[in-house]
């Protein structure tokens, strides 16, 4: 991980700021945070973190544990702090954290619903988010990050990253009147958890989908994938008028068109997602009259990731300033290695 940049969370009452940042902190400086502002701090590492299992979230809702190994750098915090007082809520099950234009919302269920299954659980789970994205006023699912044990596993005859795409398919056609124009930046990563995470970004106002050139709409994927598509876009964008702007980009790996290239090669793969992300920053610059650059990286790495390596390949193709965090975690498809996120932001 590259050193903090502290100059990336928003100062109180700056109008020249937009509504939110990210930062990864160590444990020991996010805790120094006033929670007043916090949209969420998100923790990365192998061990629970103290005061913050599922009887502590009433006392400090903004606290999210994701347990998957940190590679390299120890626990780190993912923090999304406001430029504003936040107000928080819940809506059914889902915990929100409302500004003024974004507000964050985060869920766990039971991943067997059970005994159900995974896709009953993916089904109520995205339900439930819907209803309390609509009922809080932030209609818009801008960002979602899924994560669930056992990604490959076959349940009732299907992998669980598939019966996990047919559960959001169908909660997404029930929710939504045109589904394809609703689609959110999205990960799905296979983890250590007890259960079925899902949290992330919701929007008062409607962002803008783009598309990655180099990659097939993972929503027009053939049938080859499972019996219904993944349900997200590569990126969204969001303006911000003179505050900025964010891209939001899903997370993304060696794939070209719809097929997975350069199976089992960790170099290869890495260079190929990188010139994805590429294609996807330069679409966006084309399509918005703006010019992004990543604020803050995650990887996920299937297999204990080359760490010299990836930091080398992101410092030469985005420069040596931008902050990275490489976790182990599964992929969806099993012949990829790896897959890169992240926030873009321009000036």
């Amino acid at each position: 991980m590259s050193e903090p940049c502290r100059s990336s969370l928003p100062g109180p009452g700056d109008a020249a700021s937009p509504p939110f940042r990210v930062a990864y902190l160590r444990p020991a400086e996010a805790a120094q945070l006033a929670p007043e502002r916090l949209l969420a701090c998100v923790h990365f590492g192998p061990t629970a973190v103290p005061g913050v299992g599922p009887e502590a979230r009433a006392a400090r809702p903004w606290e999210i544990v994701v347990p998957l190994p940190v590679l390299g750098d120890g626990d780190v915090v993912e923090v999304w702090r406001s430029a504003r007082p936040v107000e928080r809520m819940m809506v059914g099950d889902v915990q929100l954290a409302c500004g003024d234009d974004v507000a964050f919302a985060s869920l766990c269920v039971d991943d067997s619903c059970g005994g159900l299954g995974l896709e009953t659980a993916t089904s109520a789970a995205y339900r439930a988010l819907g209803a309390a994205a609509s009922a809080s006023g932030f209609p818009i699912l801008a960002r979602l990050w899924n994560f669930f044990p056992a990604i490959h596993r076959m349940e009732s005859g299907l992998e669980r990253y598939r019966a996990f795409c047919r559960g959001r398919h169908l909660a997404f056609t029930e929710h939504f009147a045109a589904v394809e124009t609703n689609l959110p930046a999205a990960s799905a990563i296979g983890s250590r958890n007890s259960g079925l995470q899902v949290f992330g970004l919701l929007l008062r106002q409607q962002g803008r989908q783009i598309e990655n050139p180099r990659q097939l709409s993972a929503f027009h994927y053939p049938p080859v994938y499972g019996p219904r598509s993944p349900s997200f876009s590569r990126s969204i964008f969001k303006d911000w008028g003179a505050a900025g702007a964010h891209l939001y980009v899903s997370g993304t790996a060696s794939i070209v068109g719809h097929s997975s290239r350069h199976h089992r090669d960790y170099t290869r793969q890495l260079e190929e997602t990188l010139v994805n992300l590429q294609a996807l920053l330069a679409n966006a610059d084309a399509r918005t009259g703006r010019a992004f650059r990543f604020a803050v990286l995650r990887v996920y790495s299937r297999v204990v990731a080359p760490l010299e390596l990836i930091r080398a390949r992101i410092a030469a193709k985005f420069g040596p300033e931008t902050p990275v965090l490489v976790l182990q975690g599964d992929i969806c498809r099993t012949e990829l290695l790896l897959e890169i996120e992240g926030l873009a932001i321009s000036d």
